[in-house]
């Protein structure tokens, strides 16, 4: 009996055992680094592959075969639809999927449909040029992690489901070159999706660390002006110049001005102007007094009140 178990899980299924337990491992691993929850949908096909292998080797059946391949094509489809949301073409070529897995269930459970079993993968080639096609026809935009991956991953998925549907349908599920080439092949492509989620993240890591490296060297520009200016006889302006200039230079703005409130006057000066702004000439009196509810009210002698939002 122990040789008859060991016998089995030698070979090829050994290899894409190991492969398998390699891809849940990774997508594991990611799935942490993941917000949206791509990962684990591919962690769980993963997990997927290794129990219909070993379930194969206890019952060789091609129909049960040709199932859980529809169901493998699908579920990768709809993971890497999902972000994008193609919208119903998609559902329609799923829904062709899912005929065919109907149809092979009832054969296995004694209909004669009188297709040969293999042929139903045939039908998963409807989502698969649907997925391969439809993300560049509605010009979808890449502003996540899982979106850039689903575009990035679109074609090189669909070209790789075809080929392993189609060579399933031309050798079987039987034939030894499928189980040992075709099929390990086919587990490098989720691979591939790890690889390409790890590549992505790191982008969104370098990007952020540019950013904030850029949001540090302008607090440095901003100090370092601010503590020249600390060492001259005009502090207060000094500080104030630099700043305002600093501010507009970082930007990218056309122009800046620093305006500070008088607390004894009650009035509101231009006190340093930087780029293209027209130094104002004058501002209205604050009025402190208001009711209860009521938006700022600027008073001057000469106009009266005005109401600002």
């Amino acid at each position: 009996m122990w040789d008859s178990i060991f016998g089995m899980l030698s070979g090829p299924l050994l290899a894409k055992l190991a492969l398998a337990a390699a891809l849940i491992a990774a997508f594991s691993f990611l799935r942490r680094k993941d917000t949206e929850g791509s990962m684990a949908g591919y962690a769980i096909v993963a997990c997927f592959l290794a129990l219909r292998d070993l379930a194969f080797v206890l019952v060789v059946d091609p129909r049960l075969y040709g199932i859980s391949d529809l169901i493998l094509v699908g579920g990768l489809l709809f993971l890497s639809h999902k972000p994008l949301r193609l919208g119903w073409p998609f559902w329609v070529g799923i829904g062709f999927d899912g005929a065919a897995i109907v149809l092979l269930a009832l054969e296995a459970f004694g209909l004669d449909i009188g297709v040969p079993p293999d042929y139903f993968r045939l039908a998963a080639l409807i989502p698969v040029l649907a997925m391969g096609i439809l993300p560049f026809l509605l010009n979808v935009e890449a502003d996540t992690p899982a979106r850039i991956l689903s575009l990035r991953s679109a074609l090189p998925l669909s070209i790789g489901s075809a080929v392993y549907i189609v060579a399933g349908t031309v050798l079987g599920s039987g034939d030894a070159l499928f189980r040992v080439l075709v099929t390990p092949l086919f587990y490098g492509l989720l691979f591939a999706l790890a690889l390409m989620f790890i590549d992505i993240i790191q982008g969104e890591l370098v990007s952020a660390v540019d950013y904030y490296e850029e949001s540090v060297d302008s607090l440095y520009d901003l100090l370092l002006s601010t503590g020249t200016a600390m060492r001259s006889e005009t502090f207060l302006q000094d500080v104030v110049d630099n700043m305002i200039r600093t501010v507009v230079e970082r930007t990218g703005a056309d122009g800046g001005a620093l305006l500070l409130s008088d607390e004894f006057e009650e009035t509101v000066s231009v006190r340093a102007v930087s780029g293209n702004t027209r130094r104002p000439s004058s501002f209205p009196r604050i009025s402190r007094k208001r009711p209860t509810g009521s938006n700022p009210s600027f008073a001057t002698p000469d106009s009266g009140s005005g109401r600002v939002s």
